[in-house]
């Protein structure tokens, strides 16, 4: 894999995996309760590689769940009528289908991933 192929992956991996965080509850969830079910809490034997992989396994398996990609969509881009470039982020939002055709074959190897987001040990 080419070095900018991985830095692309790595950098889309980081924001589909926080996106997946605010999109693992229910739209009507308050905000408190998205973010404490987005991610497991670590127990005190658990460690960062460990929930870094279940995370990139839950991150397939939502961007293969069409339901799920809806919903990341209808999130993002009430995200995006926030931000100072709406026009350029709504743009990227529709196409997230494509992004996530993309990225799927890198995300095989939940522990690769984890290692080259730094959040495994080599």
């Amino acid at each position: 894999m080419k070095t900018r192929d991985i830095a692309v992956a790595s950098l889309t991996a980081t924001a589909l995996f926080l996106a997946t965080a605010l999109t693992a509850a229910p739209a009507h969830a308050a905000a408190p309760a998205a973010c404490q079910s987005a991610v497991p809490h670590a127990a005190a034997d658990t460690n960062v590689c460990d929930e870094a992989k279940l995370v990139i396994k839950r991150l397939v398996a939502s961007a293969q769940d069409p339901t799920k990609v809806t919903e990341l969509k209808s999130l993002l881009s009430t995200l995006c009528r926030e931000t100072d470039n709406a026009e350029e982020c709504m743009l990227l939002v529709s196409k997230l289908d494509l992004f996530l055709a993309k990225l799927l074959p890198y995300l095989g190897d939940s522990e690769q991933v984890a290692r080259m987001l730094g959040l495994c040990r080599s």
